[in-house]
């Protein structure tokens, strides 16, 4: 395993990722007739943008102003940085720029942060106390969530996490409880109208987190599924990869809709639906085959090439079970 990197005086540039999947490094320098690029703390720094670009097991960010930006993937996979001071000159913090950290107890995010990145904390598995700074006018703390203020997002819980119920969290971002594998129960305020795709992750080690969901909202819940609202129109979904998402959701949880709701989503699954199909025998979602049918997008001639085929391919047992009997109904 590498241990150590000693960057010399005519690098002028490291690309991302470079040193990725190299986790067991404790020992960061560069040479100092380097004109671009200094090391501190065991950190690598662009010493023009301020922009730390790598950091290891040992280090420690400095304090002196030297830094304004924490790089995407910097710390990524770092499973030994039990802390790290962030200091109040940091400005954004990219993606996953602490993915993986997983010896990291506590965060606290300093008055200067205006952006934190995608999954800047996922895989973080032993976090135990979330706080920003009350001076922050992005990101605020609450019950041990980070939330970004203006979207009103909740970005990061923890095992210790209770999603604020005074209205100031709407919505639930992507893995924003990923690896919480002590995470016992988790209430949905009825504030909340958007749960992103997949807000529990599980590292290899855990078995994924057994939560009780208590739902006070109209959310449909499933922790590993699609999470739709059946009281949110199709068409508030203006991002291809979001309607993808709520019609995926749609598709297990349609007989919680009704009327007009109910017919937009109907009308965009026989649109989308090449894009559905693969969706809907991953998870061997029998439902979703008895609604294709009653819609009329099953019929005698496309059953066996279109359904009872890509069902067996895709190991849906179910989906299987429930065609073959149809196709035996429809064809008497």
């Amino acid at each position: 395993h590498l241990l150590s990197i000693t960057i010399p005086a005519k690098v002028k540039k490291i690309e991302k990722e470079s040193f990725s999947h190299c986790y067991s490094l404790e020992s960061l320098s560069v040479s100092s007739e380097n004109p671009f690029l200094h090391s501190d703390g065991n950190c690598i720094i662009n010493s023009r943008t301020k922009t730390l670009l790598l950091g290891c097991n040992n280090s420690i960010i400095p304090q002196d102003g030297s830094v304004s930006v924490i790089c995407e993937h910097a710390f990524f996979g770092c499973s030994k940085l039990t802390d790290i001071a962030i200091p109040n000159s940091i400005t954004s913090i990219g993606d996953e720029a602490f993915s993986g950290c997983s010896s990291l107890t506590s965060i606290f995010i300093p008055a200067s942060v205006k952006y934190i990145g995608k999954n800047a904390f996922s895989l973080c598995g032993n976090l135990k106390k979330l706080i920003v700074s009350n001076d922050n006018q992005f990101y605020h703390s609450n019950g041990n969530c980070i939330i970004n203020t203006k979207t009103k997002t909740l970005i990061l819980g923890c095992d210790n996490s209770i999603i604020p119920q005074d209205g100031s969290v709407i919505a639930i971002d992507k893995n924003a409880f990923s690896s919480c594998c002590s995470l016992e129960s988790l209430i949905i305020p009825a504030s909340i109208i958007k749960v992103s795709r997949t807000i529990f992750t599980s590292e290899e080690s855990c078995s994924g987190p057994c939560v009780e969901l208590i739902n006070e909202s109209e959310i449909c819940i499933s922790a590993f599924c699609p999470i739709v609202s059946p009281k949110i129109p199709i068409i508030r979904y203006t991002q291809h990869d979001e309607k993808i998402c709520a019609l995926q959701g749609f598709l297990l949880y349609s007989n919680r809709f009704s009327g007009e709701i109910k017919d937009g989503y109907s009308r965009e699954v026989i649109h989308h639906l090449d894009e559905l199909l693969s969706f809907v025998f991953d998870f061997d979602a029998v439902q979703a085959i008895a609604f294709l049918a009653n819609a009329g997008q099953i019929t005698a001639k496309n059953l066996e090439p279109c359904y009872l085929i890509p069902a067996q391919e895709h190991h849906a047992p179910e989906c299987e079970k429930w065609l073959i009997t149809y196709r035996n109904s429809i064809c008497k």
